[in-house]
């Protein structure tokens, strides 16, 4: 399925966005990266009559530590930017090694932190990561800004303390001296949804290893992210919550089994006994991180053929309309198209482009076959709406090797080694390997390999993609 229409507008001010979403006679909803939002609006899930984009928003795009020693996160800084980021690496790594198990880094480009956690999934790891680092949300709306606690944040599944009329504008993190971390999580494949991960957050008394305060929080556990012990500063609050019963009251004692009775047949067969529980996934991993782990020439543009009849009076992205013009680069030529708010970037490029080598397989975000480069960085297209590339650079596997240019390093490796049976994914690896050959460095394995889960072959021929992938970057780099 297809987005139900909707208007596109993207502000320049928090006011502005603040006056949409206090209009009361059009539902309007909040987009920044859209990885979860735009597959609900694909599937029509979600039905909401104004888009409101505030990635253009430019108090919003900050990252940075004040002179507090906090790290503040904008609404609209991408989840990448922030574990790629020194200063989080160095002083709250915690969040960087949750942000490294969100999906794959096709996702990551796009997602934002903010984004991920004002949705509250609750098998996300994020909501865990924010609430083992005690953050604080900064709010504002109507009735001015206000700041709410991490424990008073996430209230249910996809629900949060913020109000329908209100923006989750930053995260602010205390700083984090010191501290033993751990995050891990268990899931069928790397990038799906946790089936349960934990959190731990580990704070010294002194060198002689005594622990002060110690936090461990799970996801994918109940409907919000739950804190399963702490002890320290701010425990009280978690006194009381004990295996047998909800905030330590008693479990209500159960009637001795007796023998049912049909009132006519006599008695029933006794009902099965039920096999004993396992022990709960997130019991073992809380015991078993316990213990600190290591920090790991320019030209007139052209317009879309098909585009000659222009719409009269389009209005700018800063006006919510159901269409909008577009100007962006694709493959180096720049490109003006008028295009319609819903059009997700995949059909943008296949259908109005005729660019067909981007595949359309899941359109979900899950195959990875639409991958694309946008500014640079591997994004997904089915995930991405095509008014949301105004300004941007795009390359799709057709601008590698235009007309009857030579391959390119990394096609000529998939070739040579035939990284490739029925083709259909190949367009996809190929971007996501020409991004990693791009890079100053050369990609460590983990993150060769982070990169590569991102995308699905269906004819299993991973060992050759594999191989072609190592022997591109053996070109470039070096063995």
């Amino acid at each position: 399925m297809k987005p139900a229409p909707f208007d596109y507008i993207a502000p320049r001010r928090v006011a502005d966005v603040l006056a949409l979403l206090a209009d009361e006679e059009r539902e309007a909803k909040i987009v920044a990266g859209g990885q979860s939002l735009i597959p609900m609006l694909s599937m029509r899930l979600a039905r909401p009559e104004v888009l409101v984009d505030i990635t253009r928003v430019p108090e919003l795009d900050r990252l940075g530590v004040d002179a507090a020693g906090a790290l503040h996160i904008g609404a609209a800084v991408r989840q990448s930017a922030v574990a790629d980021d020194p200063a989080v690496r160095d002083g709250w790594p915690l969040l960087a090694a949750a942000i490294g198990h969100i999906g794959h880094p096709q996702i990551r480009h796009r997602g934002t932190v903010c984004g991920s956690l004002a949705h509250h999934d609750p098998a996300a790891e994020l909501p865990a990561a924010a609430l083992a680092l005690d953050a604080r949300f900064v709010v504002d709306g109507p009735r001015g800004p206000r700041t709410v606690a991490a424990e008073d944040f996430f209230v249910a599944t996809f629900q949060t303390a913020v109000e329908p009329d209100e923006l989750l504008t930053e995260v602010v993190l205390g700083p984090q001296p010191g501290r033993g971390w751990a995050f891990e999580e268990l899931t069928r494949r790397h990038g799906d949804f946790a089936t349960v991960g934990v959190a731990v957050l580990l704070e010294r008394a002194d060198t002689s290893g005594t622990v002060r305060d110690a936090r461990v929080v799970f996801c994918g556990a109940g409907p919000r992210a739950r804190t399963a012990a702490r002890r320290g500063a701010g425990a009280d609050r978690h006194r009381g919550r004990r295996a047998g019963g909800r905030r330590g009251r008693p479990r209500r004692p159960r009637s001795p089994r007796t023998r049912r009775r049909h009132p006519r047949h006599g008695p029933l067969p006794a009902r099965r006994r039920r096999p004993p529980p396992r022990p709960r996934l997130h019991h073992r991993l809380g015991a078993l991180l316990m213990t600190p782990s290591s920090p790991t020439p320019a030209e007139a543009p052209a317009p879309v053929p098909g585009t000659d009849a222009r719409r009269a009076g389009t209005p700018p992205l800063s006006e919510p309309s159901g269409w909008h013009e577009v100007r962006l680069t694709v493959n180096g030529g720049p490109v003006i198209a008028e295009v319609e708010s819903r059009l997700l970037l995949s059909d943008f490029l296949r259908d109005r482009l005729g660019l067909t080598g981007t595949h359309v397989g899941c359109e979900h975000g899950v195959c990875g076959a639409c991958t694309v480069l946008m500014d640079g960085s591997p994004v997904r297209s089915c995930l991405t709406l095509a008014v949301q590339c105004e300004g941007r650079a795009l390359r799709t596997v057709e601008g590698l090797a235009p007309d009857d240019a030579p391959l390119t390093p990394v096609q000529r490796a998939f070739h040579e080694c035939h990284g490739m049976q029925c083709g259909f994914c190949t367009p996809g690896f190929v971007m996501t390997t020409t991004a990693l050959a791009e890079s100053a460095e050369r990609p460590a394995e983990p993150e060769v390999a982070d990169a590569l889960s991102g995308h699905l072959c269906r004819c299993t021929g991973y060992r050759n993609i594999r191989r072609a992938v190592c022997q591109a970057l053996d070109e470039r780099f070096g063995k």
